[in-house]
Order: C-alpha cells, then sequence, then structure tokens
C-alpha cells in the first residue's frame, strides 16, 4: 500500500512539472516593437529600419519678420541618400507594434538604452511614442544625393507634406495603417512628431513605378 502511494505521489509530481514546462514552453515572448509591411492576409511581414532627419532647419524667418508674421518661418530637414533601400507598393498597409505603456523594461531603460532608441538603430518604437497619433506620414522631395521633407510653420499640427492615413486598432497594442489614398510613385517616411516637427527616429521607404 505505502509503494502504491508513494507511486501515485511520483506521477503527480512528475505530471505537475511536465504541466509547469508545457506552460512555461507555451509563453508568448512581447512582439517587438517598430514598424512591419503588412503582408497577405494581414500577416506581420518585414520590418522597416529606422533613421533620422538631419540638418532640421527655418528658412524664411526674416521674410517673416518684415511682414509682422504674415509671412511663417518654414521648418525643413532631409535624409540621406537619394533613394530608400526599402520598396513597398502604392496600396500597401502597415503594422504600427508599440511597447507596453506600464513596461518595466521601459521604465528602467538606461540612457543609453533611451538615446540609441531615440536615434534610430533598430528600428524599434521609441519610449515616447505610445500610439499611432505620435506619428506622421510625409512624402519627400528628392534633391540631389538628400531627401527633403517641408514640415511647415514651427507649432503646426500636422507636416505640410503630410499623407493621410486611417488607423485600425489590432489589440495587444498594434495598429493597421493604411494611407487614405494609395500612394504615388516616389519617397516617403513615417516620423516620431512633437507637432509637426521630427523627434527622433523616421522610417523611410519608397513606392516605383509600375
Amino acid at each position: 500500500m505505502p509503494t502504491i502511494r508513494v507511486a501515485l505521489l511520483v506521477s503527480i509530481l512528475a505530471l505537475a512539472g511536465t504541466v509547469v514546462i508545457l506552460g512555461h514552453t507555451e509563453e508568448k515572448a512581447a512582439p517587438s516593437t517598430g514598424i512591419f509591411i503588412e503582408g497577405a492576409g494581414g500577416q506581420t511581414g518585414d520590418k522597416l529600419p529606422s533613421t533620422r532627419f538631419e540638418e532640421l532647419k527655418e528658412s524664411g524667418i526674416g521674410k517673416s519678420m518684415l511682414t509682422m508674421g504674415l509671412s511663417k518661418p518654414q521648418m525643413h530637414a532631409a535624409l540621406n541618400g537619394p533613394k530608400a533601400e526599402t520598396r513597398v507598393a502604392g496600396d500597401a498597409t502597415f503594422r504600427f507594434q508599440f511597447g507596453p505603456k506600464s513596461s518595466s523594461a521601459q521604465q528602467n531603460m538606461s540612457m543609453q538604452d533611451m538615446m540609441a532608441a531615440m536615434n534610430g538603430g533598430d528600428g524599434s518604437m521609441p519610449p515616447m511614442a505610445t500610439t499611432p497619433n505620435d506619428l506622421s506620414l510625409v512624402k519627400l522631395a528628392v534633391n540631389g544625393d538628400r531627401r527633403e521633407a517641408q514640415f511647415g510653420s514651427p507649432g503646426a499640427n500636422h507636416s505640410k507634406d503630410a499623407v493621410g492615413f486611417s488607423v485600425e486598432n489590432l489589440g495587444s497594442e498594434a495598429y493597421r495603417i493604411k494611407p487614405k489614398h494609395p500612394l504615388e510613385p516616389g519617397e516617403y517616411a513615417f516620423y516620431v512628431r512633437m507637432g509637426n516637427a521630427p523627434m527622433g527616429q523616421a522610417w523611410d521607404f519608397g513606392v516605383d513605378q509600375k
């Protein structure tokens, strides 16, 4: 009788261990943050690399002073290179994946990691971006070996060359982003914004002629 009880106890403990192991195995890792190109059937596709705008400047300050503010200064900046490496279809949709807002990993992020996230690098969403409202999509004008963005006057809500997009909440901090109209051939970039000004990262891509 004692032997049976011991065997039964061992079996129960073994089963419990198996459940724990299986439970651990089935835990899903937190999704990688960033901007992804959606594939067929809404599947998550390639992740857009991140970069950043350089030489943010204001032009027309003198004219604004002469016209007593009737003419507004204009902000502009550029991305290096005449063409993004990533090319997408004009009717492409994207997925924004943000990190959990209460993530202890973000709260404990070092200053070095914080600056790396703000300055681009691995394409991840920076801590200050938590919803699609924190980003804009802008069309870029190719000028020699640069792609230039016109952001409009300081303090505006959106970039001068902003491209509108619709947002679908998919849950788990994920959103489907679809431009309101098929994108014309050219160069584009999503960017983290404050008002209409770029704040840190940008994710560039292009659309080719059919």
